[in-house]
């Protein structure tokens, strides 16, 4: 279990063993968080919404050692945070591609305003702006969907997930701050 720290009881869970992603890997405790091997996931134990109008806003710590089809986070089908041949996208009806993964820990922090004939997303890695892209999400709306953290691709570790439901753009660059510090993310 991976506990919701904002006391709204989300936390994320895996009962199958088989399925968990791992805390201690061979005697030694995970460096960088839960490791994710392919194959494992979690997912939030209470659900989330949003329709056309919202703002979602996510601040990920990970490692990824690179995957095809990977998601390192994903609300449904329409809002992802994922990996593609290696390469950081956020997709929510479009990509907002962010470059290659560089190997080592990293912030990565997409802003979404979520419109139904296209929004606005901005995709964040180690506080700088790596790409924006318009994110409609068209006649669907996310209702009730689980937030689900890993995928049977994803290879790394997630040290720390933080969602909100609202546009923390004035916030981010001392959210950011306050989370590269207290990892040692340059």
């Amino acid at each position: 279990k991976w506990y919701d720290q904002s006391g709204n009881g989300k936390d994320a869970v895996q009962p199958a063993s088989t399925e968990q992603p791992k805390i201690v890997n061979a005697g030694s405790l995970v460096d960088g968080g839960l490791l994710f091997s392919g194959g494992q996931t979690i997912d939030t134990t209470a659900t989330f919404s949003f329709a056309s109008g919202s703002s979602v806003s996510l601040f990920g710590v990970n490692k990824a050692t690179g995957s095809i089809g990977s998601y390192l986070v994903r609300l449904s089908a329409y809002i992802i945070w994922r990996l593609d041949g290696g390469t950081r996208r956020m997709s929510l009806g479009a990509n907002a591609n962010a470059g290659s993964i560089s190997g080592n820990e990293e912030l990565w922090v997409p802003i979404i305003n979520v419109d139904s004939s296209g929004g606005t997303g901005n995709f964040f890695v180690d506080g700088t702006l790596a790409s924006s892209a318009d994110e409609g999400i068209g006649s669907s709306t996310v209702t009730n969907k689980v937030l689900k953290i890993g995928n049977s691709n994803w290879n790394g570790t997630a040290n720390e997930i933080i969602l909100y439901t609202s546009d923390q753009t004035a916030n981010r660059p001392a959210l950011e701050a306050n989370i590269m510090t207290n990892y040692g993310i340059s």
